[in-house]
């Protein structure tokens, strides 16, 4: 791979060891619209999770200062705006794409 190269889109399995998240949690923020996907080239292509969606997720907890996205108590689905933790966030290889 081109060390100048960007990495625009991920695969769930991709994202998931890039990302350190379980592949539940993934479709659990998929679902609740936490992280964005695309799929190119019609119904029955593979879902691609968006990688900027998630940095914008990572600078909202930062911006919130805090680092574990928790859940709403009231929806139960993953709350980018509930943190918890030191504010550090390990971004897992994500910013060197």
């Amino acid at each position: 791979m081109n060390a100048d190269a960007i990495t625009i889109t991920m695969t769930i399995p991709q994202f998931c060891r890039a990302s350190g998240r379980s592949r539940s949690t993934i479709y659990e923020w998929i679902k609740a619209g936490v992280i964005k996907t695309v799929r190119i080239g019609g119904p029955e292509a593979r879902q691609l999770v968006i990688v900027a969606s998630y940095r914008d997720l990572i600078a909202d907890a930062q911006n919130a200062g805090g680092s574990t996205i928790t859940a709403n108590p009231t929806t139960g689905k993953p709350d980018p705006k509930r943190r918890v933790g030191s504010g550090k966030v390990n971004n897992s290889g994500l910013d060197v794409v």
